[in-house]
């Protein structure tokens, strides 16, 4: 691609546009190591690390074109040439969306954002949109799906250049719509910076990541810069940060559909009935009514499913369909995944990793529980993690029969410290523990002490493989462990 099309809609500093013509461009990165020959490499300021720290790695690796905030106080040869941009996140999204013909525009994207609950949303909407024949793309934790291809990804939203590589494969596997999570983590950082979202979906607020957003005002703040440009919004009136949204988004004249715990709203349950594998529900909405059963337990799967259902029914997909889809949907990796066993007990696998989603994941455990709720988990280190320690030790010390206080992702915090704060605050509500900070061995020590009727609930880690430690990223997963676990009974 020639640099001079490239950089359409660029924002320059200063730069004369007649010069970047007949120089030819062969990809973009932002990651000097990737750097190749003829490529542009895009100098990004990120938390640790300073991408004009890398340019000279960039260069010797290939690339030719450098894009910058600062200018470089030394020279380089004539054959590369340097762009200064006010913006180089913001700068990156545009390059690379033209790099790759500006794919996301050829589709009608959906954003969902939102503490919890966003993985699943995206998934029930995918399943009813598939079962429309609606060619769907979906970008979220888990994974990438474009068609047949599944393509793992390292952030929940990742950067513009996977992004838009995603988004041209779903355009060249005839997807008309994508299905995405949108973290605060990508608003903030404008990674979805220059996409243009025909729905916007809020699901809930809750506290996480505060170590970015300070408190959360601001996080709040992040989420609503989604909505600023939304054709049709879906919102959780049952979630106090949602009402909020609906009102602000409703004082703008913006098209509203509402959904939650509450005949307020124009998508709402009844007639609810939890059991172990599955939730029986009637869905009532502005069309009409339907029984649903729901693969996935427990009311935080219902609201998701209002959710998935209350965007479809914008798109004018009919309530018979709808239900089929959702009923299509098995299950999400890591979201109340109970795992087969053929034991007297049950383990059930959950990402709940804030005390909100603890909380309505153990009172969904409670509504059909015999016997005792063994609920093991850790909280991340960093600066964010602290009042998540608390808040989760108190839900479980209420909720749990038994709590095992173990590690998640400890990063570079003592683990030792990040228990101990949990375990005030489990001792604060009489609740009775142990610390077992190797999760492997506290895995183990759950399964063997469980009895006929237990439930063991491991949350926080979901669909991931993988923990952080001090010493690096070591794989991790907790499936295999519990069918280890299992077979040494």
């Amino acid at each position: 691609m020639q640099l001079s099309e490239l950089i359409d809609g660029l924002e320059l500093s200063g730069s004369n546009r007649d010069v970047f013509h007949g120089i030819e461009v062969s990809k973009v990165v932002y990651d000097s190591r990737k750097a190749e020959k003829g490529c542009v490499f895009v100098a990004i300021k990120g938390f640790t690390s300073d991408g004009h720290d890398y340019v000279d790695k960039a260069i010797e690796n290939g690339a030719s074109v450098i894009v910058v905030e600062e200018w470089p106080h030394k020279m380089f040869g004539d054959d590369v040439t340097l762009i200064e941009v006010k913006d180089s996140k913001k700068a990156l999204a545009v390059l690379s969306s033209n790099f790759y013909s500006r794919p996301s525009e050829k589709m009608n994207l959906i954003g969902v954002t939102g503490t919890n609950g966003k993985t699943s949303v995206t998934y029930i909407i995918k399943s009813i949109l598939d079962e429309a024949g609606i060619g769907t793309g979906l970008i979220g934790t888990i994974e990438c799906l474009s068609g047949n291809q599944r393509l793992k990804t390292s952030h929940t939203t990742p950067l513009a250049p996977e992004l838009n590589q995603y988004f041209d494969q779903m355009v060249r596997d005839k997807c008309t719509k994508c299905v995405m999570e949108v973290s605060s983590h990508a608003i903030e950082l404008d990674r979805v910076y220059n996409l243009d979202f025909s729905t916007g979906i809020f699901t809930n607020l809750s506290v996480d990541h505060l170590d970015l957003h300070k408190n959360m005002e601001n996080y709040f703040n992040v989420k609503k810069r989604l909505f600023e440009n939304t054709r049709m919004n879906v919102v959780n009136i049952s979630d106090a940060y949602g009402r909020r949204l609906y009102k602000d988004l409703k004082a703008r004249n913006k098209s509203v559909m509402t959904y939650g715990f509450t005949e307020e709203a124009d998508v709402y349950p009844s007639e609810i009935d939890y059991q172990q594998k599955f939730t029986l529900f009637t869905v009532n909405t502005p069309v009409g009514s339907r029984k649903v059963k729901l693969s996935i337990p427990g009311d935080i799967y219902v609201q998701n499913t209002l959710a998935g259902i209350a965007c479809v029914l914008a798109e004018n997909i009919g309530l018979d369909l709808i239900v089929k889809g959702v009923e299509k949907l098995k299950g999400v990796r890591g979201r109340f995944e109970v795992l087969p066993l053929n034991t007297g007990f049950d383990v059930i696998i959950d990402y709940a990793h804030t005390g909100d989603g603890l909380e309505k994941t153990l009172n969904t455990i409670k509504s059909f529980a015999k016997a005792r709720i063994i609920t093991l988990f850790g909280v991340g280190g960093g600066s964010r993690g602290e009042e998540r320690r608390y808040d989760m030790g108190h839900i479980s010390g209420r909720l749990s029969d038994f709590t095992i206080i173990s590690s998640d992702n400890p990063r570079n915090v003592d683990p030792q410290v990040i228990a101990s704060q949990i375990a005030s605050a489990v001792e604060a509500e009489n609740g009775a523990y142990a610390i077992i900070i190797d999760r492997k061995e506290a895995i183990e020590y759950a399964v063997a002490h469980a009895q006929a009727g237990d439930i063991i609930l491991l949350a926080g880690k979901g669909h991931e493989t993988t923990q952080i430690t001090n010493e690096g990223t070591i794989e991790f997963d907790e499936r295999e462990i519990v069918f280890e676990a299992v077979r040494n009974l």
